[in-house]
């Protein structure tokens, strides 16, 4: 499997996000637009390949990957952990998982994430 970014999932606990990097992992942007009676929406999409792991449980719609290695700490009360999110956001480049798929199986074992 190629290799080509290492990024930072952010998996939501008790209280707040517990964070964990990963290393050599292949990251595939997707861009897309729809013409709408509205406009034009930018439906900006990204795929993470990940090989030969465990990863945690995931939460699909609740938990974020950043591309590259993040050091912020998400944790703290509710009010604080959801301005840090906010900040994050403005600040890196950062995915909510969308759905994950465990091909543990066969030749190339990897998992599937999208990330909207």
């Amino acid at each position: 499997m190629l290799i080509n970014a290492d990024c930072t999932l952010y998996c939501m606990d008790g209280s707040g996000y517990k964070r964990q990097v990963l290393e050599g992992v292949y990251w595939a942007d997707t861009t897309a637009c729809a013409a709408q009676k509205s406009g034009v929406s930018d439906n900006t999409k990204a795929v993470l390949y990940i090989q030969g792991r465990m990863l945690p449980p995931m939460e699909p719609m609740r938990d974020i990957v950043v591309k590259g290695i993040c050091t912020a700490d998400l944790s703290g009360t509710e009010a604080e952990v959801s301005a840090k999110v906010k900040e994050l956001r403005t600040r890196e480049r950062c995915y909510c998982v969308l759905s994950v798929s465990d091909y543990s199986f066969g030749g190339l074992p990897h998992f599937e994430i999208a990330l909207l």
